[in-house]
């Protein structure tokens, strides 16, 4: 399994966003908010972190950059059904609930 850490800072007037894959050590750097583009934010919930574990919400933003202007646009929020317990530690850290994915497919 290859694990990525995002890291997002401001050096001077422009966003980078290091791309660092922690296995091979290796990293990407990209100017964010450079020109202008549409940018799509993606975020995973699960029920924990072991292999067998199930993502429970799929969520995405879309921005809009336009000479380093970040303008939010829309989102969508997608919950599954893990066919498994949610447990009540898991429900603490991520808000999810067994009742918030019951009818979910």
């Amino acid at each position: 399994m290859t694990i990525f850490k995002i890291i997002i800072f401001k050096e001077r007037r422009q966003y980078m966003l290091i791309w660092r894959n922690i296995q091979a050590r290796k990293s990407v750097y990209l100017d964010l908010l450079a020109g202008e583009k549409m940018v799509c934010v993606f975020d995973t919930e699960t029920t924990g972190v072991d292999e067998s574990d199930k993502i429970i919400q799929f969520s995405a933003q879309r921005y809009k950059i336009n000479n380093y202007k970040l303008s939010y646009v829309d989102s969508m929020d997608i919950y599954i059904n893990p066919e498994m317990p949610i447990l009540p530690k898991i429900t603490k850290i991520n808000g999810i609930s067994n009742e918030m994915v019951k009818d979910k497919p």
